[in-house]
């Protein structure tokens, strides 16, 4: 008679354990990676741009051209909507070949869902566009850069709003509190704040980001 040897039921069942605890192992592992992936990519398509709109906006502001300057006083135009932002500063992104003093606009085009960048270098008063500029939403880039205007733009932008705290504001107060406008051309408001919110980004996610107008 031919000795058989096979596994035994006990060994069957450490075995199939075994297998089974290492298909959780893989699975949680896996499962970490997808999480960790969808968080860079959430990252990148939200959080980055809203740094970096906050990065730029802080150093304009920072460099913002005062009405209390004795040398430029002139230029000082500070205008602002709870849609659109306009001001005189001396700092434009790294890249610009050009110094000197600029205007610059944020402006949000709610039916074409984007943010648009411009700015435009001054040489005299007379090249200050007076009231904040609507037209960078209509016009092409071609034709804005006829005008002076070098125009980029954030896409996929649901919803932009600005707020201004006044001088006379409450120390405690919060952005919501503040004003939706501003345009007196012998002050500035103390501090703006921003909300950004993308497509597909929920609504929780949009938090006021405050930033000091000139050097504090």
């Amino acid at each position: 008679m031919v000795d058989q040897k096979g596994f035994t039921l006990l060994e069957l069942l450490i075995s199939m354990t075994l297998v089974a605890i290492v298909v959780v192992i893989l699975s949680m592992a896996l499962r970490s990676g997808i999480n960790a992936y969808t968080r860079s990519k959430e990252y990148n398509r939200f959080y980055l741009p809203q740094t970096s709109l906050y990065g730029l906006l802080w150093r304009q502001l920072e460099a913002v051209v005062s009405p209390s300057d004795p040398k430029l006083s002139s230029y000082s135009r500070l205008r602002g909507r709870t849609d659109a932002l306009s001001f005189i500063t001396t700092y434009v992104p790294q890249g610009t070949s050009v110094g000197g003093i600029f205007q610059v606009v944020y402006l949000f085009d709610k039916d074409n869902n984007r943010l648009i960048y411009g700015q435009k270098i001054i040489t005299s008063r007379t090249d200050i566009t007076r009231k904040i500029p609507d037209f960078l939403a209509d016009l092409d880039k071609k034709e804005l850069l006829e005008q002076g205007w070098l125009t980029d733009e954030m896409k996929d932008v649901q919803a932009f709003s600005i707020v201004y705290r006044p001088s006379n504001a409450d120390p405690n107060s919060e952005p919501k509190d503040w004003d939706d406008s501003f345009k007196r051309g012998s002050h500035q408001p103390l501090e703006i704040a921003f909300q950004i919110r993308f497509k597909a980004q929920k609504d929780e996610d949009a938090q006021w980001q405050v930033i000091p107008v000139g050097i504090k």
